[in-house]
């Protein structure tokens, strides 16, 4: 079997809590032939000083130190000194099992895939976790099953709409192995958080639309640390609203750059309606009262895209309770949705 480099790219900022979990997980890989390029993002906590212990005990180490640039720019940082022919990203306050790398690197050798990836454990701390299927078996994708599978990361279809928690199962870049290759030779890169809200699934579809086959790993490797404080059923983010749309935007512009297929248009505004449930449940965040709530979410459904995804949105296939959430969406009855966002709101936080 080859033995190729894989760089694994590592963003730190202010995570000095759980970084040695992190780093230990790495340096600890069964497979050897591995590079840590762990970027400090302008920390302010210790975590620099953790992470050159780490590089001081093993060469394979390597540290990037910078001002503060956000998530994505510590990634594309740690893309421009990835010197391996795979890359793998790991946040630095989850972890990662130590055969990752291994079965990762085995079963792209077996297979020479594009894009290697498996399922991923949500982490609630010493008390909880939720393992997450992607799919039930290992699985290769060419042709038109991974075409299924690119449209599949733009949003969901038919009855896979009966999941609509599913949705975003597909776009994390840390439970995926990357040929460096297709990153490089296409400029590949991550955009700004404060641009997009949310910077994994652009890139994992932009890399995708330049594949030609992927293999699933039918195993839990990646540990997420889910923390219910700051999660997005915690958390206002007052900008969200804009920066989904700029990211719906320009998951747009990508399809339209590489395919003319519709099913990609019909995804796209799947994920369009879907979001009204993460938007709606950042409005209940908000400090404002209970009418003001009421009055964002009803802004946000007489908007485009979000009015024309809804009235196009195929209720069939959803259970009852997410028929009745919908219906309500797309019939502009803010009042009975924000109620409806406010149970949800509760049962992510038990």
């Amino acid at each position: 079997m080859r033995n190729p480099l894989v760089s694994i790219i590592v963003p730190v900022y202010n995570t000095a809590p759980f970084l040695v979990n992190c780093l230990n997980s790495l340096v600890g890989q069964t497979y050897r032939n591995i590079e840590l390029i762990v970027v400090n993002d302008g920390s302010k906590d210790n975590s620099l000083a953790i992470i050159e212990q780490y590089a001081l005990s093993d060469m394979r180490v390597k540290v990037v130190n910078q001002e503060n640039k956000g998530i994505s720019g510590a990634r594309n940082a740690g893309i421009e000194k990835a010197s391996g022919e795979y890359i793998l990203f790991v946040d630095s306050d989850d972890w990662i099992d130590i055969q990752t790398c291994e079965y990762a690197v085995e079963r792209v050798c077996e297979t020479n895939a594009d894009l290697v990836f498996w399922s991923y454990v949500r982490e609630y701390g010493t008390s909880k976790t939720l393992r997450k299927d992607i799919f039930n078996t290992d699985t290769f994708f060419t042709g038109e099953s991974f075409e299924t599978l690119l449209i599949r990361m733009v949003g969901l279809t038919g009855d896979q709409l009966r999941h609509p928690g599913h949705a975003d199962s597909l776009s994390s870049v840390c439970n995926k192995l990357f040929r460096s290759r297709i990153i490089k030779e296409n400029r590949l890169c991550f955009t700004d958080t404060k641009k997009v809200g949310t910077e994994d699934l652009l890139f994992t579809i932009q890399y995708a639309f330049h594949c030609k086959t992927a293999s699933y790993i039918h195993h839990h490797f990646y540990h997420y640390r889910k923390n219910v404080a700051t999660s997005l059923s915690s958390t206002y983010r007052p900008n969200m609203l804009n920066q989904w749309k700029a990211l719906f935007e320009e998951i747009s512009l990508t399809c339209m750059q590489h395919t003319k297929d519709p099913r990609f248009e019909k995804a796209l505004r799947s994920r369009i309606a879907l979001s009204i449930i993460g938007l709606g449940l950042n409005e209940c965040c908000s400090s404002a009262s209970r009418a003001q709530k009421i009055a964002a979410i009803a802004s946000i459904l007489r908007q485009d895209p979000f009015r024309t995804a809804l009235n196009r949105l195929p209720l069939t296939w959803f259970p009852l309770h997410w028929k009745l959430f919908f219906a309500c969406a797309r019939y502009q009855n803010p009042s009975c949705l924000y109620n409806l966002l406010c149970i949800i709101q509760r049962i992510i936080q038990r």
